[in-house]
């Protein structure tokens, strides 16, 4: 089970919170209805940004704070929109009530991005940024007219608008902190799914967390990360620390299957049947927890094969790894369970989970060499390869 598949503390909400891609590196820092408050490397410049989104099916809003920029840029697009590429639009944009903060446009320009959307782009002094984020927080609306684009306008609700103004100045606190370097390498290394190791994902997760960058439960996603981190390295004293306080903050089921697989090796068997079992309270469609469960539950006493039966029954299919979960029934054989890892990824977890079974009979001796195999074979970041290792420190030399 690797990182972004299964239960797994790296991939709680990654793939929504962190976008990478040539042209940008960035992780969302708060998420209020539709609104984003982000920040981290954007373009060919690698430039800190620091930015405040808002996306319905059928518009998009971006605001933009590049460091060292004198201004702020504005991306707005629709998909009803007739934009002519390099055209130029009057634009007027206000935030409401109060109506302190308005910016008249003439020349906002049509620009068609890598992407192949056409955005209508104008920029604001940056002298102007502090007072539009204070507006920006106090109002409920933010309005657009430009009578070429959109006859009627355009009103976007600020609902959230407070907590998404909070981020985007944390943001920007950090830009102006050491250049914004922690908006660098430090974030790409928390928050990267493939290439940092796990001391560099504890690493750059410490910094981060350290500038404060996520609040309140905003900040589980940078200490689940670090969990990760600390699971890939092996220290699970520290995984336990950090998923305890993911989980006072946003409990999850992920998050109580890596606390449950921390406690497992350090051979607290009922706790980590205790988290599995809440893991399965919040999800019946995981089979790796089941299998974990089991586990655990074999360890303490004789019970485990009715109820992982029971859970089986539930999946809405019987891809790989049910054929682990038949070989702990008795339903097919450790050769038949092993034949049916149809990929090296699949192999490597087949060798764990066999190991495991044969440590339940106090089988060490046929137990190693397959938890040496996993421990070689399975990629960095899955938990088998880390599980393995912590196994194998632990059995007689």
């Amino acid at each position: 089970m690797g990182i972004g598949r299964g239960l797994l503390a790296g991939a709680l909400l990654l793939a929504a919170l962190y976008s990478e891609s040539a042209q940008a590196q960035t992780a969302v820092f708060a998420r209020r209805g539709d609104w984003e408050a982000y920040g981290g490397l954007s373009d060919g410049a690698k430039a800190p940004v620091c930015g405040i989104t808002q996306k319905t099916n059928d518009r998009s809003l971006a605001i933009k704070f590049y460091q060292g920029d004198k201004t702020f840029t504005v991306h707005m697009t629709g998909k009803q929109w007739r934009l002519k590429e390099n055209d130029e639009y009057a634009v007027t944009m206000s935030i409401y009530p109060g109506g302190d903060w308005v910016v008249e446009k003439s020349g906002a320009t049509a620009t068609r991005f890598t992407d192949g959307n056409t955005f209508l782009v104008f920029e604001v002094a940056v002298e102007e940024l502090d007072m539009f984020v204070r507006e920006f927080r106090a109002g409920s609306q933010m309005r657009f007219t430009f009578p070429k684009v959109e006859p009627g306008g355009w009103t976007v609700s600020l609902t959230g608008s407070n907590e998404i103004s909070d981020a985007f100045d944390r943001c920007r606190r950090a830009q102006k902190a050491s250049d914004g370097a922690i908006l660098g390498q430090p974030l790409q290394w928390c928050f990267k799914s493939e290439g940092p190791t796990g001391e560099q994902i504890v690493e750059g997760c410490t910094a981060i967390i350290g500038a404060g960058l996520w609040t309140g439960k905003d900040a589980a996603l940078p200490l689940n990360r670090r969990a990760l981190g600390y699971e890939i390295k092996g220290d699970y004293d520290h995984v336990i620390a950090d998923m305890t306080e993911v989980l006072r903050l946003q409990p999850s089921a992920a998050g109580y299957a890596t606390r449950g697989r921390a406690h497992f090796v350090r051979a607290d068997f009922s706790a980590a049947t205790a988290d599995f079992s809440k893991a399965a309270e919040l999800t019946d469609d995981e089979p790796y927890a089941m299998i974990w469960r089991f586990l655990a539950r074999r360890h303490v006493g004789p019970e485990g094969a009715t109820e992982l039966s029971a859970s089986a029954a539930k999946l809405k299919d019987q891809d790989w790894p049910y054929a682990v979960i038949d070989f702990y029934l008795g339903r097919r054989s450790a050769e038949g369970m092993q034949a049916a890892a149809a990929t090296p990824e699949q192999k490597c977890e087949a060798a764990f989970y066999l190991a495991e079974w044969l440590l339940l009979r106090a089988n060490a001796a046929e137990a190693t060499p397959l938890l040496q195999s996993a421990a070689t074979t399975c990629p960095e970041g899955f938990v088998e390869r880390s599980a393995a290792l912590a196994e194998l420190a632990k059995l007689p030399r």
